[in-house]
């Protein structure tokens, strides 16, 4: 059990949430010539990836405000309806952290800017970089012994990420066996 209050595990959600931000920006500004080969998941319309997406989301052009009506597809919490996120990928966060992290992305920390305006180099971002890492090794009991490490990117990134580690260095020019079992056992063989 965890000695963390609910503001101490928000502000940690929050925390790495700026991270994933400042790290996906730059996927994001690749601009037109990259448009199409990534899409983001938008609840109840949008472009969607389907092995991401809940069954009542993935292709559906039907807006949310129509498919709430619909049992087994939203709950409502504070007020506002929010819909039923069953994805492999993102999941669901608690409405008071998002809430945290809209306020606070305009203004982050009373710097006069936002997450997305600060260089990765500055103080004001190494604070909140020190902020998570601190929040991640209390959590998770990481002793000072491990370093703690912040990717952008999902379990996929590990298909590259894995035979690099174990392939490299004094395995270098070895080979890895992969055994086929289905769609994400190939991914991860194509991209090995």
């Amino acid at each position: 059990s965890s000695n963390f209050s609910i503001h101490e595990r928000q502000s940690a959600v929050v925390a790495v949430l700026r991270i994933m931000f400042v790290a996906t920006r730059s996927t994001f500004a690749l601009g037109p010539a990259h448009a199409g080969r990534r899409c983001c998941a938008m609840v109840a319309g949008g472009k969607v990836h389907a092995a991401n997406a809940p069954s009542h989301v993935a292709g559906t052009s039907t807006p949310f405000s129509e498919l709430k009506k619909k049992p087994f597809t939203h709950t409502q919490h504070l007020g506002r309806d929010r819909a039923i996120n069953l994805a492999a990928g993102a999941a669901a966060l608690p409405l008071e952290v998002l809430e945290k992290a809209a306020r606070e992305f305009v203004d982050t920390d009373n710097s006069g800017m936002s997450v997305a305006e600060m260089g990765y180099r500055t103080k004001p971002f190494h604070a909140i970089m020190e902020r998570a890492e601190d929040g991640v090794r209390r959590l998770l009991n990481v002793p000072d012994t491990h370093e703690v490490h912040f990717f952008n990117g999902g379990a996929t990134l590990q298909f590259s990420a894995i035979p690099l580690n174990l392939l490299g260095g004094i395995n270098k020019g070895k080979t890895a066996n992969y055994l086929m079992s289905g769609h994400w056992s190939e991914k991860a063989r194509n991209e090995a």
